[in-house]
């Protein structure tokens, strides 16, 4: 008998969460892609530039998370490990910009969802962009650059 490890990802269901936001469940993946009308700015973009994140390049990034991020999580200290092997205990927020390059940016927000004061409480999590200190390898934050591919700026909370 041979196993073959499949990495596409797909959504398969969609719920309006908010006037900015939508609900997204994948084959192994949940999370919130929010509009560029949601107002949030990138710490390291000075003139911000949004886009809302289609459903399609959910699926990549999903993609990418699972053939790639190991290469950009492997200089995060020991974090990177309980990572990897925790991803789909992972929601996820999406939200798009683009940079000087016009390069389409997916920025990341993970966070676990054992963590049920933000898990449960939907109403936050699903409308807005979850800010939290410290926390460990249960909350990080990674950039996809859609066009070339390479994850960036892969950040674990302390």
């Amino acid at each position: 008998m041979t196993f073959t490890a499949t990495y596409a990802q797909k959504v398969i269901k969609t719920v309006k969460a908010s006037r900015y936001s939508i609900h997204v469940f994948g084959d192994h993946f949940e999370g919130v892609i929010f509009s560029n009308k949601y107002n949030v700015r990138q710490s390291d973009t000075s003139s911000y530039n949004g886009f809302t994140p289609n459903l399609d390049e959910v699926a990549m990034t999903e993609k990418l998370i699972n053939l790639n991020l190991k290469s950009a999580i492997d200089n995060v200290d020991n974090s990177g490990d309980i990572i990897l092997k925790n991803l789909a205990s992972y929601v996820r927020q999406y939200f798009g910009y683009t940079n000087e390059k016009h390069d389409r940016i997916i920025y990341i927000n993970c966070f676990y969802k054992g963590n049920t004061r933000i898990y449960l409480n939907k109403k936050v999590w699903l409308k807005q962009k979850v800010f939290v200190y410290d926390g460990g390898p249960a909350f990080w934050q990674v950039k996809l650059n859609l066009t070339t591919e390479k994850f960036f700026d892969v950040w674990v909370n302390h």
